[in-house]
């Protein structure tokens, strides 16, 4: 699968094509499809504020004079560092697997048509790692 961190998932072609059937075919399962893109863009979001605080420590902690604390700032700032890290990289398998869950909808829908939106959760098999990345995020 091809990492698509740095575009914001609502900006996705296919999570915008997907988004425009089911404006136009409306069905249950777009309500919540449109939920869970809602609360991707809440973690791509608390992400970017988190990298913004970790510049921020960086840049504070240069200007740390005292050693012992300098340390232990420098070991809190690392261990930030890994949180975010694993927090990009859990966000952009999320991501990825949403966005292969809008070509195989939109697939379908292009091959049944409008029936093919009724279950539409089907493809997209994030829920438990949705669920577990928002936990994580603390949202």
């Amino acid at each position: 699968m091809k990492r698509r961190n740095k575009q914001l998932l609502v900006e996705n072609e296919y999570v915008k094509e997907l988004l425009a059937v089911l404006k136009e075919n409306p069905s249950p399962s777009g309500k919540d499809f449109a939920e869970m893109v809602a609360h991707v863009g809440e973690l791509e979001s608390r992400l970017a504020e988190a990298v913004e605080e970790l510049k921020t420590m960086r840049q504070e902690l240069q200007q740390v004079q005292n050693r012992s604390l300098k340390a232990v700032l420098q070991k809190s700032c690392k261990s930030l560092e890994n949180n975010i890290s694993n927090m990009r990289q859990k966000l952009a398998e999320l991501k990825d697997h949403i966005i292969e869950g809008c070509q195989k909808a939109l697939s379908a829908f292009k091959e049944r048509g409008t029936s093919a939106l009724d279950g539409l959760s089907r493809f997209f098999h994030v829920k438990p790692m949705l669920v577990n990345t928002i936990r994580r995020a603390g949202i």
